[in-house]
């Protein structure tokens, strides 16, 4: 398996996420306010069902959706396992809430992006880091 194969894709009403070996893509519609909770909840479920090692979260922000930093705050507390975020920001808007989110997220690792294969990259590196340089298999449920 190449190392950015997808593993899984789920399409939600709010978006979809894309489950990689290594961190999950979530790619939100633009009609969606994720201030609701419901985005934070899937991804919640989905990653603790994939994945059993350190694992990333890439949020492809092509519609420049609001966000809640607050999430963030409790995403971390809630997952330990989930070690970076990054954000692919295609307006201003989404780079200025990156800066709220990167206060959020003090001393974790956090980058923000303007092409999703830099995020991607960053992130595959940043997570197998995590993992000491051992990766293996997530564990999926179909």
């Amino acid at each position: 398996m190449a190392r950015f194969d997808i593993l899984k894709t789920v399409e939600l009403y709010f978006g979809r996420i894309d489950v990689y070996d290594l961190y999950m893509v979530v790619t939100p519609h633009r009609e969606i306010d994720r201030q609701t909770g419901d985005l934070y909840e899937q991804v919640v479920e989905i990653s603790s069902s994939s994945f059993t090692e350190p694992w990333g979260y890439i949020g492809n922000r092509v519609s420049g959706n609001p966000s809640d930093p607050s999430l963030l705050a409790r995403a971390r507390m809630e997952n330990p396992l989930w070690c970076s975020f990054a954000v692919v920001a295609y307006s201003k808007a989404t780079v200025n809430c990156f800066r709220l989110e990167s206060m959020a997220l003090q001393g974790f690792p956090n980058g923000l992006f303007h092409d999703l294969d830099a995020a991607i990259k960053w992130t595959d590196e940043t997570v197998r880091t995590a993992r000491g340089g051992v990766v293996r298999q997530p564990r999926l449920q179909s």
